[in-house]
């Protein structure tokens, strides 16, 4: 991602490349974070598959034309989650914020028309076994591993001297490789990017730790979505389904991103479309409130999730290869609910009953620049 940057190093380390400041440091790798203009992390290669492919944020040069959407059926899930004893409470994930805040009675943006025909074009999905986030539940006992980046802006940099990570913990199969782990103990979420085992611990592309009991939104962009989300924000959760309710907004991903700046709430972008109906990184698009679920023939899994997008709408927070949803991985839940819920074994399961039509995006608020914000206490604590 083209952005200028500058860092302040309190000892001496590697300056980061391409404006990706160095995450949440150890107690003798502290930064100050100053940088403007599109986001930090790396870019990654875009994935489109012959399914939607969910979150995918690479940013390649920026393009005039549609890129491709398919709706053909994902092949069958052949993973089987390894078992986790923590169990994590998605009530209490991240109780403030506008991702709590009902859109009912917003209003619809003037553009709101020429921004759905553009999503018409796909179906919307829901990742639940591939590109999506395993999140761990971790207890003042879960042993720590040092995690240390490997790109070129971050190499040898030890990120936590002592992150959580469950035994057996495995990120996602798909090639973003997230992994996030609660630790409610301290109050802290740890999300990382691209994770995978070494000998000597875990390595990653990016970290970042922010509260428990915050917004689960990075400030400065820092996180692990492109909108500058923790992975766990916005997540489709089984026990959520269970209970009939979902309280909060859900995050999606586009492939029809504006290049340029976010919009609230997100703080950072990975746009990459100048198509006059691109939607910018942080948009909030709401099914019409007015619409009776009861004529759609919904089964109750998608039913709980069409109320949610009445309610509290969906936030735009990356670019993909499709429209998609995300559910928390079955590795991160110890057991697969989701053929039992969803009606199927697939890496995905479809929306295809919701009217494209009756979806809404609500007005866009100006756009934001990027900002410096001070560490989080995360960052601090093992």
């Amino acid at each position: 991602m083209a952005a200028t940057a500058a860092a302040v190093w309190l000892v001496a380390a590697p300056s980061p490349a391409e404006g990706r400041p160095l995450g949440p440091s150890s107690s003798t790798q502290r930064v100050v974070r100053t940088y403007v203009g599109s986001a930090a992390r790396a870019a990654k290669p875009v994935k489109t598959p012959a399914t939607p492919t969910p979150t995918s944020t690479s940013t390649p040069p920026t393009s005039t034309t549609s890129p491709p959407v398919t709706t053909t059926t994902p092949p069958t899930s052949t993973t089987t989650p390894p078992v986790t004893t923590t169990t994590v409470d998605p009530t209490k994930l991240f109780p403030t914020g506008p991702f709590r805040q009902r859109v009912d009675a917003m209003t619809v943006d003037p553009a709101s028309t020429a921004y759905i025909s553009r999503m018409n074009t796909g179906n919307l999905v829901i990742s639940l076994r591939q590109w999506t986030v395993p999140v761990y539940g971790a207890t003042s006992s879960t042993p720590l591993s040092k995690v240390t980046l490997t790109e070129t802006w971050g190499s040898g940099i030890t990120l936590f001297d002592g992150l959580p990570m469950p035994a057996g913990a495995q990120p996602d199969p798909a090639g973003d490789g997230h992994l996030t782990v609660v630790k409610e103990s301290n109050d802290c979420v740890y999300d990382v990017y691209r994770a995978r085992q070494t000998t000597t611990g875990w390595a990653a592309n990016w970290a970042n730790a922010t509260p428990m009991s915050g917004s689960g939104i990075y400030p400065d962009g820092g996180g692990t979505r492109a909108a500058g989300f923790s992975a766990a924000l916005g997540l489709i959760w089984p026990q959520e389904i269970e209970s009939g309710s979902i309280d909060h907004a859900l995050v999606f991903a586009y492939p029809y991103t504006k290049s340029g700046l976010p919009v609230p709430p997100a703080t950072r972008s990975d746009g990459r479309t100048d198509l006059p109906d691109a939607l910018p990184i942080g948009a909030r698009v709401r099914l019409d409130p007015t619409l009776d679920l009861s004529t759609l023939r919904l089964n109750r899994a998608e039913e709980v999730v069409a109320k949610a997008l009445q309610q509290y709408g969906m936030v735009l927070g990356d670019t993909s290869g499709g429209t998609t949803l995300y559910a928390a991985h079955p590795y991160g839940l110890g057991y697969d609910p989701y053929a039992a819920m969803f009606g199927t074994t697939s890496d995905w399961a479809s929306l295809a009953k919701l009217p494209k039509s009756r979806f809404q995006v609500l007005t866009l608020p100006p756009t934001v620049a990027k900002k410096t914000a001070p560490q989080s206490v995360c960052s601090a604590l093992r």
